[in-house]
């Protein structure tokens, strides 16, 4: 048994970490107490870390790649399953190309209700699914087009099947000129 320095209670010599800081190979805190210390030096420090957490990963950008693509190939079959459970998390989310994403992330209000655009790409896919046809999400008006662009808004969507999505295209909409 030993006394924590810091909470002051008899613990195991197993609640101690082996490794010391102190000269004389004594550690004075106990895991419990260490942990709690750092993440309070953390909680007054966050954004000061963060920045140069930031400034360290800009200086050193080519090492911090070599190791992400070491880590990846060392656990590819790990990372192509979680990314496969996002995937199926997120259905919806996961058949938009990237050029799609963002013209769609562009095109925002900041009065957008996010949760109720996840719950209609949701059902596109619960359709999907269990129809068996392929159900697409439709911006009503259209995000792109040469006479007016739409925005990516709960009340600007709609689902539609493959085909009728794709013979609307983005040359139709409620209203439209002659």
């Amino acid at each position: 048994m030993k006394t924590c320095s810091c909470c002051r209670l008899d613990k195991p010599l197993e609640e101690f970490n082996k490794e010391s800081s102190r000269k004389d190979g004594h550690q004075r805190y106990c895991r419990t107490c260490v942990k709690e210390r750092a993440a309070k030096r953390y909680s007054e420090k966050r954004e000061e870390l963060l920045a140069q957490s930031r400034e360290w990963h800009l200086q050193n950008r080519e090492s911090v790649l070599d190791r992400k693509r070491t880590n990846y190939a060392k656990n590819q079959a790990k990372e192509r399953s979680r990314s496969l459970a996002w995937k199926n998390a997120n259905l919806g989310q996961a058949n938009q190309t990237a050029r799609i994403a963002t013209i769609q992330r562009d095109a925002i209000p900041v009065w957008a209700d996010m949760e109720a655009m996840k719950a209609i790409y949701q059902a596109a896919a619960e359709l999907s699914r269990a129809t068996g046809a392929r159900y697409h999400v439709d911006h009503i008006v259209p995000i792109r087009n040469e006479i007016v662009c739409g925005l990516h808004c709960e009340a600007n969507l709609q689902v539609l099947t493959h085909s009728q999505n794709s013979k609307k295209g983005n040359r139709h909409w409620p209203d439209m000129p002659d």
